[in-house]
């Protein structure tokens, strides 16, 4: 296996860990983890998907373990708003996020090339809102932080940003029309702009619960033959 996939296996025992915090017991969730890779290592025709099959059916197995006790999964799900430079209206989307998702959605954001920091204006906008932008940091988007997210909302990148960014199928959403705020003075219609997407967004991720993540169709039903082999290898 390739040091890379070793790296996003590594984070995806990290990912499932946290989002089953006070649900399941971390040596069960490493254990459906290493179950799942051992699997799924001998099934060649995964090989180009890895990491993403190994969550999928480490979280299979740890569903139906709960469900033989008993026991209701629940996680917050992960939200990553991502822009150019991360100074702006990726900021803004994930503070409205996680205000309207009252704990049951985290939110953050990335940039493809950040900036340096979070611009005046944009701290002066959020505050009028009531946000608190003190601790908010410019952040440059990572692997490790789209393969821990549920969905990922790409705010009016370019086609050639789009391309950096590894999303292995993830549940993704482009925002194009919700281009740079720099240099805008209507910055109260803006914000009205972005939280009538984002509102759109939450309202949608708490009706329809997205926590597991959605692949394309081709990988969808490839990792379904996978898993049946499995379940016919056990009868």
């Amino acid at each position: 296996m390739a040091d890379a996939d070793e790296r996003e296996i590594d984070q995806v025992r990290r990912t499932l860990v946290a989002k089953y915090d006070g649900t399941l017991a971390e040596d069960e969730i490493l254990a459906a983890v290493t179950r799942a890779q051992q699997e799924l290592e001998s099934q060649a025709r995964v090989d180009s998907f890895l990491p993403v099959f190994v969550r999928r059916r480490a979280e299979e197995l740890l569903r139906e373990q709960a469900q033989a006790r008993g026991v209701e999964l629940s996680h917050v799900q992960q939200v990553l708003f991502v822009d150019d430079a991360n100074t702006g209206r990726s900021h803004v989307a994930a503070a409205i996020a996680n205000g309207r998702g009252e704990g049951r959605i985290r939110a953050r954001s990335g940039g493809v090339t950040p900036g340096t920091e979070l611009r005046a204006e944009i701290e002066d906008l959020l505050r009028r809102k009531g946000h608190d932008p003190d601790e908010l940091r410019v952040t440059p988007m990572t692997g490790s932080m789209l393969l821990a997210s549920d969905v990922v909302v790409t705010m009016g990148l370019t086609d050639e940003e789009k391309v950096q960014m590894p999303t292995h199928g993830l549940h993704q959403v482009d925002w194009d029309d919700l281009t740079s705020l720099e240099g805008r003075d209507d910055l109260d219609q803006a914000y009205a702009e972005i939280e009538a997407q984002v509102v759109g967004l939450v309202d949608a991720l708490l009706e329809r619960d997205l926590a597991s993540r959605q692949v394309d169709p081709e990988v969808e039903r490839e990792l379904q033959e996978v898993i049946d082999d499995l379940h016919e290898g056990r009868d």
